[in-house]
């Protein structure tokens, strides 16, 4: 009987830390997908991207897509390192694995004017409100930032349950997404 338990026991431990494992990698490689973002290695990060999304956008169009994006002239921003809040179990779908999680961070904006003077905060901080939620958006008058409360639904996705690549999941981008992943994971 105590060599059943034991055997139970060690069989426990093991399924545990193979759990453990493959939702570290998943974390840890999300982290160096967006440190890149954040270092603006634009090219680089797109190995961290589900390959399945350059049929829709193709990769060197979306590298100039992001360049654009965080080389606009128009707004200072700056990303805060993400906060992994929930990871669920994977699931094999057609050989693959997919994990679904959520992550927080905080996002702060600067808009410029083209004749230097302040953009009506009222109106933008309104805009922001209704995009992101009241309680996710503060603005700092003195530096003139909107600090943005951002929360984001990612799925992970690998072949050989070591290498992962990421979707993140916007409610405008669900029709396109429903194009490349399987049915019933968004």
């Amino acid at each position: 009987m105590l060599r059943t338990y034991l055997l139970l026991a060690v069989l426990f431990t093991t399924l545990s830390v193979q759990a453990q494992t493959y939702k570290d990698d998943v974390k840890t490689q999300f982290l160096e997908y967006t440190n890149l973002l954040l270092e603006k290695d634009f090219e680089k990060s797109t190995d961290y991207l589900n390959p399945a999304f350059f049929k829709i956008i193709p990769k060197d169009q979306l590298v100039k897509l992001m360049e654009q994006t965080y080389n606009n002239p128009e707004i200072d921003f700056e990303i805060e390192q993400p906060i992994i809040l929930t990871i669920k179990d994977k699931i094999k779908i057609d050989g693959s694995d997919y994990v679904k999680f959520q992550y927080s961070n905080y996002l702060k904006m600067r808009f410029k004017s083209e004749d230097g003077e302040r953009n009506d905060t009222t109106l933008t901080k309104n805009a922001l409100e209704k995009q992101f939620g009241h309680e996710n958006v503060t603005y700092d008058a003195e530096t003139d930032f909107y600090k943005i409360l951002v929360y984001k639904d990612v799925i992970a996705n690998s072949l050989d349950d070591k290498k992962w690549t990421f979707l993140v999941v916007e409610d405008k981008q669900k029709p396109m997404l429903e194009k490349i992943l399987p049915k019933g994971l968004l």
